[in-house]
């Protein structure tokens, strides 16, 4: 192999680990409130969700530790050189995922409405190392395509993914199901000819141009199928935990709904009826926690501002992922594993009631 996938999860745990230890001691700070950091910090650590995402070698896994890195470097940090770091992390964040680009924005934006950002220099040294990535891979692209692309070729197999014919709004490989309503049959002979013909450079750039297309068709051909899918998309990358994907693999008529109830029965042994059912529970009850901990932040933000900023981050944030990822983006669990650490944070504000602070 070219890399080894036992260290990258090892580092990217082990960065997990200590960038929500730094988050939670942050906005949890001052001795009397020392017990809900630690214990907010515990019940994170133990979340079996967060565990397998950091085992899994998903570009999602990183983001959920550099978002929350990002938010501390900016809100929390005492770092004299924070900025600096603030604009590395955003620029790393924005070439792993480009749509990560909102977080990024989210982030700004509340610092900029609550006088985080201070001075034109300031914003000068967090838009210059982004900025710089995204010339840097402009360049590179336009250097290995001959097209100055500051994303990527990959951007229209997803938006498609999440729009297509088939209206069950999600990805699925082509070679397994592009002609079982995957693909619409008047664009059949286009979709051949675009795998067929052509070199390696060509067939990107041609299969992600007419990706586009075929979600645009899709969308003017059967408009109503495309708006139906929208609650189906958001409900799976909410209401399941990262790791669980049964909607890749599976026949786009077959494909239909939330499919919770899919992840258990016969086709499964009793060993993978019982992971499943563990993990969807904890995911649910991860959810409750982080409902009654922003229910409880709402009460309380006006008397601190480090909590008034954190709650106007998380809802934001919950509210740009569940219009990109049910809107423009397919709709799958994996998508919520990088910003949902965030939003566990919350729950230590439940805890810090409980426990009567």
């Amino acid at each position: 192999n070219a890399y080894n996938i036992y260290w990258i999860a090892s580092i990217q745990a082990i960065l997990f680990v200590l960038v929500i230890r730094k988050l939670c001691k942050g906005l949890f700070s001052g001795d009397d409130l020392r017990a809900v950091s630690l214990s907010l910090f515990g019940l994170i650590m133990l979340v079996p969700n967060f565990i397998m995402t950091n085992a899994t070698l998903m570009s999602e896994s990183l983001c959920s530790s550099i978002v929350p890195l990002i938010y501390y470097m900016v809100f929390l940090s005492k770092n004299r050189h924070r900025d600096i770091w603030a604009s590395f992390f955003a620029g790393l964040l924005i070439m792993i995922r480009f749509e990560m680009l909102m977080f990024v924005a989210i982030i700004a934006f509340v610092a900029l409405i609550w006088r985080q950002i201070y001075s034109i220099k300031q914003i000068a040294v967090w838009l210059s190392i982004p900025l710089l990535f995204v010339l840097l891979n402009t360049w590179k692209n336009n250097m290995t395509y001959a097209v100055p692309n500051p994303t990527s070729f990959g951007s229209g197999t997803v938006v498609y993914g999440g729009n297509n014919a088939s209206g069950d709004g999600s990805w699925h490989p082509h070679a397994y199901f592009y002609k079982l309503g995957y693909i619409a049959p008047e664009y059949l002979t286009k979709y051949e000819a675009s795998i067929d013909s052509g070199g390696v450079v060509e067939k990107m750039i041609n299969q992600d141009a007419l990706y586009k297309e075929m979600a645009l068709a899709a969308w003017t051909r059967d408009s109503w199928k495309q708006i139906k899918a929208i609650p189906i998309k958001l409900l799976r990358t909410l209401f399941l935990p990262a790791d669980l994907d049964i909607y890749t693999m599976t026949a786009p008529k077959q494909n239909k709904g939330v499919r919770i109830a899919d992840h258990f029965g016969r086709s499964y042994s009793m060993l993978g009826n019982v992971k499943h059912a563990v993990f969807i529970s904890a995911h649910w009850l991860l959810l409750i926690g982080i409902l009654l901990g922003a229910l409880k932040l709402v009460k309380i933000k006006s008397s601190n501002i480090n909590y008034d900023r954190f709650f106007w981050v998380s809802i934001l944030s919950l509210m740009a992922a569940s219009l990109v990822y049910s809107i423009v983006f397919y709709g799958l669990p994996r998508f919520n594993a990088a910003w949902l650490p965030l939003l566990a944070i919350n729950i230590g504000f439940f805890i810090r009631s409980r426990m009567g602070l």
